[in-house]
């Protein structure tokens, strides 16, 4: 059966935020990859506009953290295929539970704050570059190459599990795209590709952006989005 999404209205207000990072956001969370996003829409240019994004019945616009010349208010448009664009929008969420080598079933990797009853239907990827997940190095980037799939690896509920009990199999042993699961810890972050529509997730949405900052650090968080429903 397919979800029903109420129309809602998004409106923003300004916050005095100094400095607000990719790994201050509490999970889970919706994240809007915005330098991506316009790059996408070949409109990356300055000053560099924050998108009021009309997605289906409802609109998305901005509520702005950190305002300077580069960040100014914009609108544009954001179609489903654009919000399922890989890179765009990704499910960011956190480790609460890594993998127990004397558990029983050898293919569970690691456990996330997602609900245990959880139906979200979204696929494991590299994840936007965080410097402060130290337990195990592999290549994070920001944009298309931050969508790159970590093969052999489900979401299932709340568990991130390898695709069949034989997980050499799974594995493509390249020594990042999906080996680096298994050295995941409490408390790490990790992003996930949603495969289907994710208006109907009550999740909050934050927009991200690496433009600007040094190039192998975190991104920023450069607005997020209210929702209020309308009125029947």
């Amino acid at each position: 059966m397919k979800a029903i999404v109420k129309p809602f209205l998004i409106s923003f207000t300004l916050i005095d935020v100094s400095a607000l990072f990719l790994s201050d956001l509490a999970t889970p969370c919706l994240l809007i990859d915005v330098g991506f996003l316009h790059k996408q829409q070949a409109s990356a240019m300055e000053p560099f506009p924050l998108p009021r994004l009309q997605i289906g019945s409802y609109s998305l616009v901005p509520k702005v953290f950190q305002c300077s010349d580069r960040y100014t208010e914009g609108t544009g448009f954001l179609a489903m295929d654009d919000a399922l664009t890989p890179g765009v929008c990704y499910l960011h969420t956190t480790v609460v539970e890594p993998t127990n080598e004397e558990a029983s079933d050898a293919r569970n990797l690691a456990e996330l704050d997602l609900p245990e009853n959880s139906s979200y239907k979204a696929h494991l990827v590299l994840g936007l570059n965080n410097h402060h997940v130290i337990s195990y190095y592999w290549a994070r980037s920001a944009g298309a190459g931050s969508s790159m799939e970590a093969p052999g690896i489900e979401l299932v509920s709340n568990k991130l599990r390898w695709l069949s009990d034989d997980w050499k199999e799974c594995n493509s042993n390249d020594g990042k795209r999906s080996e680096w699961v298994a050295f995941l810890r409490p408390k790490d972050t990790v992003q996930l590709l949603p495969d289907e529509d994710w208006r109907s997730w009550e999740l909050p949405i934050w927009g991200v952006s690496s433009r600007g900052r040094p190039l192998g650090s975190e991104p920023a968080v450069i607005c997020a989005w209210d929702r209020i429903d309308l009125p029947e």
